[in-house]
């Protein structure tokens, strides 16, 4: 998760050159399998109330989960073609 800050100056996140560093950065990073959560500071909070986290949480588990099955089926193809070749 990227916290956004800054929202209200005009600096390195709002250039030309830093939005092209942003959208590398979130580019790579989803090329290399990461989820990218990007929120502002804001975000976290509203009067103290963290609406966003259990939210966050639960996505977090479901994704855990969810890749976890994937590496499951794949080793058992692995050993089912390795079974087969032999």
């Amino acid at each position: 998760m990227e916290v956004q800050g800054g929202t209200l100056v005009v600096g390195g996140h709002s250039t030309g050159p830093g939005i092209e560093r942003d959208a590398i950065k979130s580019l790579t990073a989803q090329l290399s399998g990461w989820a990218l959560i990007c929120m502002t500071d804001k975000m976290l909070t509203r009067n103290g109330e963290k609406i966003w986290l259990p939210k966050l949480a639960a996505f977090i588990i479901k994704r855990t989960a969810d890749r976890a099955k994937m590496r499951e089926i794949a080793l058992e193809q692995s050993v089912k073609n390795m079974m087969m070749q032999s």
